[in-house]
Parts: structure tokens; C-alpha cells; sequence
């Protein structure tokens, strides 16, 4: 009896290792900048005794359409996912959480938000690299006709967004 209790027992941890946790966020609506993604198990997963905010290897991820992963070693971005679909992430030595949004910002990386639609996209492009997930390009105290060609800029990169780049948010 023992026997047949010890092979049972393995062949029971070998499937469970088949069902491990998935992490996914329901969709947002365009109001929502950030939210935290839900882990869900079923009874065959083999870490149901896990932290919904720790992620193990193995783990899988769901990245839906509009959304992204963030994927930081030691305080450093490693990775920056926004291409929908499903996978199983090696997550051994690293946390996965979301994106920053800036919601005030004139400038970066030598570029100002007053200078047009091609600063804005540079800083798009630049501030991705740092983690930053979506920003509100601000503009500055200037002149109206300063002010609607601004405007203008970040208005045209929002109807086109950078692909390799944070989102411009208005």
C-alpha cells in the first residue's frame, strides 16, 4: 500500500508542475492608467500556497492588447513587453511590476515638450528605457501661438503613438 501511495504521490507533483499560476489583467477602460495584474490558480497548480504579488518561474504572464509588463532585476528594468499574447516567463532572480506614469513632465534627455512633435517622440522613445509606461507631456508658461503649436506636437504624437516608446497620454 505504502508503494502505491509514494507513485501516486509522484506522479501527482510531475502534473502539478503542468499547472502552475497565471498572472493576467482584465481589460481596462481607457480612464485607468495602472493596475495590479490578478494571479489565478486552479486546484492542479502546483503553487497554491504562492503570493499573489510573487511571480515564480514558470509563472505565466498574459499581456492583453493596450497593455504591457515591466520586468525589473535589482531596481534595473530589464524588460519592457507591450505585444499582446501569452507566456511563460523565466522569473528566477527578478520582480515584475508595472509601469510608471508621469503625469507632469516639461521635459527629458535634453528635449522639451515646447519643442514639437519630434521632442515628444524622443522623450517617448527615451523614457521608456527608464521604466516610464505612459506620460502627460506639460507644456510651459509661453506665448498662445507657442502654446497651440505645443499642443499640436504632442496632439499628433498621441494619434500616432511611438512603438518602441512610453505612451503619450495628452
Amino acid at each position: 500500500m505504502g508503494l502505491i501511495k509514494a507513485a501516486v504521490g509522484a506522479a501527482g507533483g510531475v502534473m502539478a508542475d503542468q499547472w502552475k499560476e497565471f498572472f493576467y489583467c482584465e481589460s481596462m477602460p481607457k480612464e485607468v492608467l495602472v493596475t495590479k495584474g490578478v494571479k489565478r490558480t486552479n486546484g492542479r497548480s502546483s503553487n497554491t500556497r504562492g503570493s499573489d504579488n510573487i511571480i515564480t518561474s514558470g509563472s505565466g504572464i498574459a499581456v492583453a492588447d493596450g497593455q504591457c509588463i515591466m520586468i525589473v532585476e535589482q531596481g534595473r528594468v530589464v524588460e519592457l513587453c507591450a505585444e499582446p499574447g501569452e507566456e511563460v516567463i523565466d522569473a528566477a532572480g527578478a520582480a515584475i511590476v508595472p509601469g510608471f506614469v508621469d503625469i507632469h513632465i516639461h521635459g527629458f534627455a535634453g528635449r522639451d515638450c515646447m519643442d514639437g512633435e519630434e521632442s515628444v517622440r524622443h522623450m517617448s522613445r527615451e523614457m521608456k528605457k527608464t521604466g516610464v509606461a505612459a506620460f502627460v507631456p506639460t507644456t510651459m508658461s509661453a506665448g498662445v501661438e507657442a502654446t497651440r503649436a505645443a499642443l499640436a506636437g504632442i496632439a499628433r504624437v498621441c494619434d500616432a503613438q511611438e512603438k518602441e516608446g512610453a505612451r503619450v497620454l495628452g
